[in-house]
């Protein structure tokens, strides 16, 4: 009994005095309690162990490592004497678990998207430190959403007996925007210049189209290089862009300023160019082939151009493994750059064998043709890359990959691998355009018939205002020569505002290239009818005196100039023709006339692989009678206006007018049409654009530069879908004349300039 108040005696003093007191008390035995789920063995290894002198220090932390593991809400420590025992215990109480996880406030994104990767999951055990994970987890997604500002807050509400559920309570921001962009540095490059070389704009009028103001870390972050980029090219060869950073509004977290700090050191020039170690090629050959010249600017676009042209030169005339080194030395005295282009011209390399595979439905022949590189002739790069180019351009394969395989030191084998896909299609739908109304199609093709490359197509068009059925049929390689023939069949109606039409007809043509892949010569023999009728009471006298029906043969040559990167959806190259249309004379028929026109767009790439850019489109036409007496056809005269012509403007309401007023087409016309084109969003290849459009359409005395041209200005969307390219485009009329409404709003599914 004295032994047991003693120990007590001695427990006290420790306790009020510390470890240092005169006794040090040892721990006979340690308990814990209050665990119900928890093993004994997840809580043992934290403990103080029986047998030690008892030390607070040591207590409060294996008290804290028990914290730390995360299962308890609460832990306290008790030291009692049990009998002749002196005893610690840990008094637990565990951290309960997640009934439910629920958001609250979330209206602009969805709870699924929030729980993704949530560090919190439900019939888990409640852990403060997976919320605070979850807080930022939650707040990182609104971010990325560009709503900044966006608050989150937690509150944990008793559920069970160990349950609980957490809320999370959000208070939404709207989407962030840039309406500032700030350029600091740039002193001898305009902001103007730096703001156009980029992709990220500031938030203007037209942003709920042009996206022009959205935040984009990928955007920026091609920002920085492309503002890089304008400066090596103006040759400030050590020019530092620095991050770029965002700045948000404290009292207006939706708005926000980008800032760019460039450090533009100094400008370089270039004062010597040389080329060594050329042997099959002389440096007159070579230097011919290098746009970089002395005392320019060291522009290093033009620098890594070169590059690349030297090192084709060895490699399109069978120097496959020849490689240019570039060796530059910058002065910083003289702020001048020499260049040593260094070749290693290596040895002939020669084409074995060119094996096609994946091919299950196209014959080897139809892909070989798309191949200029022949086998057992020297290796030619620039041959194999357009041979990829030639085989995905027919249209019959998803993907087409070439590659190169070493069976001798000097002999490389060519393996075209294609993946075939669905080159017959029936389709069945509906377009709208404000030419045509509400427009029913149906259309059954084969661009590959037959795994020969052949294309056949019926088509019928049916709306209020037209019914049209197409047959065609083409071979682009007649009897495997370098020659296309095809053949169509038509049947034409349409009802425009002063008088109906039907054509029945046909033709036959030909063609072939006059620089290969590129030039090309088309020739069209055509015999048809057209029946002009039901015409309005308003319609010109021009119209009344064709009212019949006419028999025309027609004569039509061309010359086609095509180097676009894409038929459908085009970001780079040019397309042209040269027309001629003969009718009458030697061919028979009613009509006589002779027309000519020439049309030519070209597309300049600016960013984004192109996606960002200008296009640029002309075209102009004449057409006279070729027997005197004898009118020419009402439906061959030129009127303007329309989505694929002056846009705002209604179809034909460009046109020369007769005595009373009334339109009835010119003899000659002139059309220029300038966009700038701007990704929306490039997984699905939504653009937007901007244009300018001009055009008149002129009578027989009326001259080009008498009458004045008709303008007009807009917006538009561009979206490629299965059907062709859809189109939406507001035009407004820059000179209005009275009466004309001001704008027009149009869309239609098909093809652009």
């Amino acid at each position: 009994m004295i032994r047991k108040v003693w120990r007590l005696l001695f427990t006290f003093l420790y306790i009020f005095f510390g470890y240092n007191s005169l006794y040090a008390a040892v721990i006979d035995e340690v308990r814990f309690e209050g665990n119900k789920r928890i093993p004994d063995t997840r809580i043992t290894p934290y403990l103080i162990k029986a047998g030690k002198e008892l030390n607070i220090e040591e207590v409060n932390d294996s008290i804290k490592k028990l914290y730390s593991t995360g299962l308890f809400l609460s832990i306290d420590s008790d030291l009692s004497v049990d009998g002749d025992k002196f005893v610690l215990t840990y008094k637990l109480e565990e951290m309960p678990i997640i009934g439910s996880i629920i958001y609250k406030g979330n209206k602009e994104i969805k709870a699924s998207k929030l729980k993704e990767d949530l560090p919190l999951k439900t019939g888990s055990v409640l852990s403060f430190s997976n919320v605070e994970l979850a807080l930022n987890k939650i707040k990182s997604v609104y971010e990325e959403e560009n709503r900044y500002g966006t608050t989150v807050d937690f509150r944990v509400e008793p559920r069970t007996v160990n349950s609980v559920d957490v809320y999370f309570d959000i208070k939404e921001q709207p989407k962030a925007k840039i309406y500032n962009i700030y350029i600091y540095g740039n002193d001898n490059v305009t902001r103007d210049q730096i703001i156009a070389s980029i992709p990220t704009k500031e938030r203007g009028f037209w942003s709920f189209i042009t996206s022009s103001g959205k935040i984009s870390q990928e955007m920026m972050e091609a920002d920085k290089e492309l503002i890089r980029l304008l400066y090596l090219e103006k040759g400030y060869a050590k020019v530092s862009v620095g991050e770029p950073e965002l700045v948000y509004e404290k009292d207006n977290p939706s708005r926000a300023s980008l800032y760019f700090r460039v450090q533009e050191n100094d400008q370089y020039f270039v004062r010597s160019i040389d080329i060594a170690g050329n042997k099959k090629l002389s440096k007159e050959e070579l230097f011919k082939l290098v746009q970089l010249q002395k005392k320019e600017v060291f522009n290093i676009r033009k620098y890594q151009e070169d590059i690349q042209r030297l090192t084709e030169a060895y490699t399109s005339i069978g120097y496959a493994y020849a490689n240019v080194e570039p060796v530059i030395s910058l002065d910083d005295e003289t702020k001048e750059v020499d260049i040593t282009y260094k070749i290693e011209e290596s040895f002939l390399v020669r084409i074995g064998r060119i094996n096609i595979k994946g091919n299950t439905v196209t014959n080897d022949r139809v892909i070989r043709r798309q191949i200029d590189q022949m086998e057992g002739a020297l290796y030619n790069s620039k041959l194999i890359r357009e041979a990829k180019a030639n085989t995905m351009g027919t249209g019959y394969f998803e993907n087409v990959q070439i590659a190169e395989r070493n069976v001798a030191t000097d002999v490389v084998d060519l393996d075209v691998t294609v993946k075939e896909q669905s080159t017959g299609t029936f389709s069945l739908g509906a377009a709208y355009s404000t030419i045509d109304g509400l427009l029913g199609m149906v259309q059954l093709s084969r661009n590959n018939f037959m795994g020969w490359g052949h294309s056949l197509s019926l088509r019928a068009e049916i709306s209020q205002e037209r019914m049209d059925f197409f047959f065609s049929y083409t071979d682009p390689w007649l009897f495997d020569w370098p020659v296309s023939a095809g053949l169509d069949v038509f049947s034409l109606e349409r009802e425009w505002y002063e008088y109906s039409r039907y054509s029945l007809g046909g033709s036959i043509r030909l063609g072939h290239a006059l620089i290969k892949r590129r030039l090309f010569m088309n020739y069209r023999l055509s015999m048809y009818t057209v029946d002009i009728f039901d015409i309005q009471s308003d319609a010109s006298k021009y119209v009344w005196e064709q009212q019949g029906r006419t028999e025309t043969h027609s004569f039509s040559p061309s010359l086609v100039w095509n180097s676009l990167d894409n038929p459908m959806d085009p970001t780079r190259g040019n397309k042209s023709q040269l027309y001629f249309d003969f009718a009458g004379s030697f061919l028979g028929g009613d009509a006589q006339f002779f027309k000519i026109g020439a049309e030519t767009t070209q597309y300049f790439p600016v960013a984004l692989n192109g996606a960002l850019g200008f296009m640029l489109h002309g075209e102009a036409g004449f057409i006279t009678s070729t027997k005197a007496g004898v009118k020419i056809p009402i439906d061959e005269r030129f009127r303007l206006g329309g989505i694929n012509s002056v846009r705002g403007f209604d179809y034909g309401e460009i046109s020369p007018l007769d005595e009373d007023g009334l339109p009835y087409g010119g003899t000659s016309y002139y059309q220029v049409n300038a966009e700038f084109i701007f990704p929306i969003k490039q997984d699905i290849k939504l653009k937007g654009v901007v244009f300018l459009d001009m055009g008149q359409a002129l009578a027989e005395k009326e001259s080009w530069f008498n009458v004045e041209p008709r303008f007009s200005a807009g917006v538009g969307l561009r979206w490629v879908t299965p059907m062709g390219p859809f189109r939406v485009e507001w035009g407004y009329k820059l000179n209005q004349k009275p009466g004309e409404t001001p704008y027009k709003f149009e869309f239609s599914i098909g093809g652009t300039f």
